[in-house]
């Protein structure tokens, strides 16, 4: 087992899975107590943040990281970071 630090700053992370070349996948709270998906280089080496290598919607971010595969293939759950202004019909 060993530490694999956080993103910006945070107080945490968890890693989800790995593949066979070492690569981490998981999520990392930052400094503002929001949490990103990371990954890792080979042998779980470096932690970068899965939304610094993905052009997302305007609005979306990555959050969990939740498997990889031996390709580098990515799932991740990613949500909105901003919640509409919802207004009830009369």
């Amino acid at each position: 087992m060993r530490d694999l630090g956080t993103l910006l700053g945070g107080n945490g992370s968890q890693a989800n899975d790995i593949n066979d070349i070492g690569q981490v996948v998981g999520y990392s709270y930052t400094a503002e107590g929001y949490y990103h998906a990371f990954i890792t280089g080979p042998d779980g080496e470096g932690m970068t943040d899965l939304n610094s290598l993905v052009d997302l919607p305007q609005g979306m971010v990555l959050v969990k990281a939740m498997d990889i595969n031996n390709r580098g293939q990515v799932i991740a759950i990613a949500i909105p970071t901003t919640i509409p202004n919802l207004k009830p019909m009369p």
